[in-house]
């Protein structure tokens, strides 16, 4: 179990609602991560964090030179190809993944954790811990990373719209987790797979969206999704008085942001390669650039 070094008190008000911090893992030989475990240290104010390896000092340097405990950074300050490991959000349980599958960690490696705050308009204290679990010998291959939605959300106040992005494989793969977020205007979530031949399966529908309890969702039987599926994720966003938790009374306009009041969209799916020999084809489709999302607003929702 790794322990923040030193607790961080955030103050309680702040214009940086995400810091980074540094955990020092001094693996010599490097290792392979199967699960981690995210205690918050503080689950009044953590609302989100993210956890990633970084084997090129860049956050440490990033960490020595703020002069103070942790930096403010996105992505980590590691760019937009930060090797991510997990994430966790309130109501995750631990991220795990299947017998054989696991992800590097480098020798020399750093854990990055970047922690995602709701101040409560006083100074809380923060020291988040993070377990770890390693697969007992290398794995066979390891999972790469798509992500659906959009995180530069506006929504004007009384807005309603949905929201819309999709992917297709172009090698077969399966599929072993699917982690939705979201903040509060969002009202629902479907997430389904169209193959090349055959009916649309819906892998994830959430018809009551609640962004005070998110969790990833872990495959027990992971189903093997063909080169050609396309898959695609839709969601419905209501910015109107309409939506019982909608924080904002009246509706205001949300912009881009990682504030619980501000807006974003996304989800996670974990694929691993169903042939090895496709592990650089599938890098190659996920790095490439794609369409932006669609998102379609309808009339504003009048009241009184």
């Amino acid at each position: 179990m790794l322990t923040l070094p030193r607790p961080y008190t955030l103050p309680g008000e702040t214009t940086s609602p995400s810091r980074c911090f540094v955990l020092s893992l001094a693996l010599p030989g490097g290792k392979w991560l199967r699960a981690a475990e995210f205690h918050p240290g503080n689950s009044a104010v953590v609302r989100h964090a993210i956890l990633y390896a970084d084997a090129t000092g860049t956050a440490r340097r990033l960490e020595a030179g703020s002069g103070a405990g942790g930096y403010v950074a996105r992505d980590a300050g590691l760019g937009a190809d930060a090797d991510r490991l997990t994430e966790w959000a309130v109501g995750s349980g631990p991220s795990m993944l299947p017998a054989g599958v696991a992800e590097r960690l480098p020798a020399g490696a750093d854990l990055v954790l970047l922690l995602r705050f709701e101040p409560d308009g006083q100074p809380e204290t923060v020291r988040p811990q993070v377990g770890l679990y390693y697969a007992a010998q290398p794995p066979q291959t390891s999972p790469v990373t798509l992500i659906l939605g959009a995180r530069d959300l506006i929504l004007r106040s009384a807005q309603k719209a949905s929201l819309t992005d999709a992917f297709t494989l172009p090698v077969g793969a399966r599929l072993l987790r699917v982690a939705p977020h979201a903040h509060p205007v969002c009202r629902t979530l479907q997430l389904t797979a169209l193959p090349p031949a055959g009916p649309a399966r819906t892998l994830l529908q959430i018809n009551d969206w609640n962004a005070d309890w998110q969790d990833s969702y872990q495959l027990t039987a992971p189903p093997t999704l063909p080169a050609g599926t396309r898959l695609s994720a839709r969601w419905i966003l209501d910015n109107s008085a309409d939506n019982p938790r909608n924080p904002s009374t009246p509706p205001m306009t949300v912009m881009p942001g990682l504030l619980y009041l501000d807006d974003m969209a996304t989800v996670r799916l974990q694929l691993l390669p169903a042939n090895p020999a496709d592990a650089s084809t599938l890098d190659k489709a996920l790095t490439a650039p794609r369409p932006a999302p669609a998102i379609r607003a309808t009339r504003p929702t009048r009241h009184g």
